[in-house]
């Protein structure tokens, strides 16, 4: 009996290691983007053609989606509009 218990206690162990692990893994990615979205944003300005400026966006974005209610492009607040903006994010080896 002890010796189930020495090996549950191994298996959690073992478990909660790996999730320690994914975390940090994690961490370091989300800060590993930061600077280059910082240099996008210093240099994309000042990029010459639209496909230099698209190429850089698809580098750091997954995707955007742009939504609107109000049909028609006259109306009083042409700003009424929203975007959500997905960064592209290298995923961690969560493996166990």
């Amino acid at each position: 009996m002890l010796s189930e218990r020495i090996a549950q206690a191994q298996k959690d162990r073992d478990y909660l290691q790996h999730t320690l692990d994914s975390e940090d893994a994690l961490e370091k990615t989300r800060n590993s983007i930061i600077p280059k979205i910082e240099h996008m944003l210093e240099v994309y300005s000042q990029l010459d053609t639209p496909k230099a400026k698209n190429d850089m966006l698809k580098e750091t974005l997954e995707k955007v989606v742009y939504l609107k209610d109000k049909k028609g492009r006259w109306h009083n607040s042409p700003d009424d509009f929203e975007i959500v903006i997905y960064p592209r994010l290298p995923i961690p080896d969560t493996k166990p």
